[in-house]
């Protein structure tokens, strides 16, 4: 990638909220108004693809959408979903294995209603996880689901979660311990609100621990990182209780389960919530989307210590809207986030990657697509280490969605 330093030198500037330092350690923390977050330089440059794939469906067993990457020995496994036609809710998790030229090499299709998260087991070498949710028996509620896979992509077993009757797993991790960690939401019934919901399983699958958080209004969690130490972070948001105003929302946990700290990032003008959290050395990194109801949204990044403590918060408004569902840690302290961003005038939905310094100043702005809807679900390594961006893209000449595959390596990026 450092051959391709002197094309991409110059710095895309995206001026964003001030950086914040010495925050309070607990309570809320005041957002910053979306109005003072600046849009990027207007030379902001499209980076260069090495190869873009938007596979048949046929191809992909069905798969309108991949929801994660995950390296393997012979190639990458692309978790996916198959949408409801007419509907555009997820009716199958399919998965596809590609080759290092991204050549499908199978397809199978896994009995379930939407996959979230997944995990390699040893490199791949000793299967794969996946997290996710299906409906009951009878069309009533949804539980979340746990399910070990081969190498091959074969069922091994399948855990369920049913929770207070409706449970979807948005996120999932490994614990250190052994075993993994499943985050999502859980509600009575489908119109009640929701709250946190958070479960621990051992190896097999077998649920040690489950725990809800949540107040009157609707919680989520929606990404997990695990602290060294044992212990894990959630992020998510949170409802006030009027209903109203929601608020990006970060928890740490002892490794049982038990609140050691939380904070939320709000305001009562803004919307909030975090989709994406990672380790960023010791610091903790969640990122997701801010904007007003019925306006566009901006992107959203907060940082905090291990003891919660605020060490930055920035939000980045493009040109449209722009939000981010994806973050990867780089080795020089910075961090890759990826989404989706609408460019005007033609209001073409397109991938957005905003790559961050170690103080949330904006590096670089990146927009990659053309006329379709495009966007970014999951950023995930090739075994020859280049960076994929997996996701979908929705033709603007027809009603159904592909998946869609982007091989990059001209960010000039550092190692992660």
């Amino acid at each position: 990638m450092a051959r391709l330093e002197a094309r991409f030198a110059r710095n895309i500037a995206v001026s964003a909220c001030a950086v914040l330092l010495g925050w309070p350690t607990a309570g809320p923390l005041k957002a910053c108004a979306r109005s003072s977050c600046r849009q990027p330089a207007s030379q902001e440059q499209t980076a260069e693809i090495l190869t873009t794939v938007r596979f048949s469906i046929a191809e992909t067993g069905q798969a309108e959408e991949f929801r994660a990457g995950i390296p393997a020995v012979w190639g990458t496994l692309l978790v996916g979903n198959r949408r409801q036609p007419g509907t555009g809710e997820s009716k199958r998790i399919v998965l596809t294995a590609v080759d290092s030229r991204f050549r499908p090499l199978w397809s199978r299709p896994l009995a379930g209603t939407r996959a979230t998260a997944a995990l390699a087991v040893d490199a791949g070498r000793d299967g794969f996880v996946i997290a996710g949710f299906a409906r009951l028996r009878g069309g009533w509620g949804e539980t979340a689901v746990l399910l070990r896979l081969d190498s091959q992509g074969h069922e091994l077993w399948r855990r369920v979660f049913p929770g207070a009757g409706h449970t979807r797993a948005w996120a999932l991790a490994p614990r250190p311990q052994g075993g993994w960690l499943l985050t999502g939401d859980t509600r009575p019934r489908s119109d009640a609100p929701s709250d946190l919901w958070l479960a621990a399983t051992d190896a097999d699958g077998v649920r040690l621990w489950e725990r809800r958080f949540g107040g009157p209004g609707k919680d989520a969690g929606r990404a997990l990182a695990v602290v060294p130490d044992g212990s894990f972070v959630v992020a998510g948001y949170r409802q006030g209780q009027d209903r109203g105003d929601i608020d990006g929302w970060l928890m740490a946990l002892t490794a049982d389960g038990r609140s050691r700290w939380e904070r939320t990032v709000g305001d009562p003008e803004l919307q909030e919530a975090f989709f994406t959290l990672t380790r960023n050395g010791a610091d903790l990194v969640a990122a997701g989307q801010q904007g007003r109801p019925g306006a566009a949204s901006a992107v959203l990044a907060a940082a905090f210590g291990a003891d919660g403590s605020a060490r930055w918060r920035e939000c980045y408004q493009g040109a449209g809207a722009s939000m981010v569902f994806a973050a990867r840690a780089l080795e020089d302290g910075g961090l890759l986030l990826a989404g989706e961003t609408v460019s005007p005038p033609q209001k073409n939905h397109q991938v957005l990657l905003l790559q961050i310094d170690r103080r949330g100043s904006t590096r670089r702005w990146r927009t990659l697509g053309g006329r379709n809807w495009e966007r970014a679900l999951a950023l995930a390594d090739t075994p020859d280490g280049d960076l994929l961006i997996a996701g979908f893209v929705k033709s603007v000449q027809s009603a159904g969605f592909t998946p869609l595959l982007m091989n990059i390596d001209s960010l000039d990026l550092p190692p992660h």
